[in-house]
């Protein structure tokens, strides 16, 4: 069985490129977004993306930096998460299962509250 192709119109094409480069803007969405959310492939997305690069109606700079923008936003949120469940002595266990991180992660999160606390002290 064979996969359904529509052919779509410059006019569609170019909302779904205007739609693609607002989200990443916006909120640093991922391809894999992209595609489950607007009903195309990851490689449809890539192309789009190529296209616009190649209009120089973005760049791949300026992407990668709205998505590290977001990771960093996820990041922080989870070392909160994890500083609220240090605060209540949860076990290590815990606190990287509901917050979703690694040992490593966890210890590292650990680390910069002790850093930022000697900073304070200074």
């Amino acid at each position: 069985m064979g996969v359904l192709r529509i052919r779509l119109s410059e006019e569609e094409k170019e909302e779904l490129k205007k739609e693609i480069l607002r989200r990443i803007e916006e909120d640093g969405a991922s391809d894999i977004e992209l595609s489950d959310d607007l009903g195309l492939s990851d490689e449809s997305i890539r192309d789009y993306i190529k296209s616009m690069i190649n209009e120089n109606r973005t760049s791949r700079l300026a992407i990668n930096v709205a998505r590290n923008a977001r990771k960093d936003r996820e990041r922080e949120k989870k070392k909160e998460r994890a500083f609220v469940f240090l605060k209540e002595r949860r076990s290590k266990t815990y606190i990287k299962k509901e917050v979703g991180i690694s040992a490593e992660t966890l210890e590292n999160f650990i680390n910069e509250l002790v850093e930022a606390r000697k900073n304070i002290k200074r």
